[in-house]
Parts: C-alpha cells; sequence; structure tokens
C-alpha cells in the first residue's frame, strides 16, 4: 500500500498532478479537473485538522475492519460514490492555483507526522498520521485514475 509519507510515493502523486491538464476528461463522474482540486483542497483540510467542526465517525467505517476495507483493501475504490458537500466546499481559484495548493498539502507529508496536527474524519473517526498517509495516497490514485493520470 502506497503512503503519502513515503517519498516515492508521494513523488509520484505529485508528478501525477503535474500532468492533469485543466481540459482533461473524466472517464468516469462528473468532476472536472478544476472540481478535483477543490475536492483535494477540501480533503486535506479535513486531514491536516483545518476542518475542526467535524464531528469524527463512529459508524462501521470507524471500526478496525472499515478503516482496512477503505484504507488497505485490494479492492478498487467504487466509481461515482456520493460524498458529503463538506468535501466540495472550497471556492475555487485559477487552476493553476489550486493545484499549487494540492501540492503543497502533499509535500507537508515530506515533514515529520509526530509534529503535525491531524483532523478526524466524518466516517473513518480518528486516523493516525500512518492511516492519513495511505487513505490519502488512494484518494489521490483514485480521482487522478479518473482523468487517465
Amino acid at each position: 500500500m502506497g503512503s503519502l509519507h513515503r517519498d516515492a510515493d508521494r513523488n509520484e502523486i505529485l508528478r501525477r498532478f503535474m500532468s492533469l491538464q485543466p481540459d482533461a476528461q473524466p472517464k468516469w463522474g462528473t468532476l472536472t479537473p478544476h472540481k478535483l482540486m477543490a475536492h483535494m483542497i477540501d480533503s486535506f483540510a479535513l486531514s491536516s485538522g483545518k476542518k475542526s467542526n467535524i464531528v469524527p465517525g463512529t459508524g462501521f467505517y470507524s471500526t478496525r475492519l472499515g478503516k482496512w476495507i477503505v484504507i488497505k483493501s485490494p479492492i478498487p475504490w467504487p466509481r461515482g460514490l456520493k460524498v458529503p458537500d463538506l468535501f466540495f466546499e472550497t471556492e475555487t481559484s485559477q487552476f493553476s492555483d489550486d493545484r499549487q495548493t494540492v501540492l503543497a498539502e502533499i509535500k507537508r507529508y515530506a515533514e515529520d507526522p509526530t509534529t503535525q496536527e491531524w483532523g478526524a474524519s466524518p466516517e473513518f473517526g480518528r486516523l493516525t498520521a500512518k492511516q492519513w498517509g495511505e487513505l490519502n495516497f488512494r484518494h489521490c490514485c483514485h480521482h487522478l485514475k479518473q482523468f487517465g493520470c
């Protein structure tokens, strides 16, 4: 399983985000590349604790098995899942500016994870830095595949 905490994995994701063009067409779903950037900004704000009004999830996906299924399972994530509005709150600016914000958030994973703030998830509850690194790697891969990157 990849992780944004590992240099090689993080560099792969950075490269793939740089290859995403603003006019790319999705292979599935309705996201545009620009909306994807806003979605990723909101996702990283959640993991970094910048969205502090989050009530940690207590359902199935907050259990050890639920987290394993989403974070570590080799089964690909389903396409076209409905996600909460809190993952689409960011007002976008220029595509290139938003991409730079996403890249900066990804680069944050190069820092010592024990010195950083980690937020809670409305679905998964409290996650460790290791789990956030793996979950966000998988989340990035999922959406980059959506655009053939």
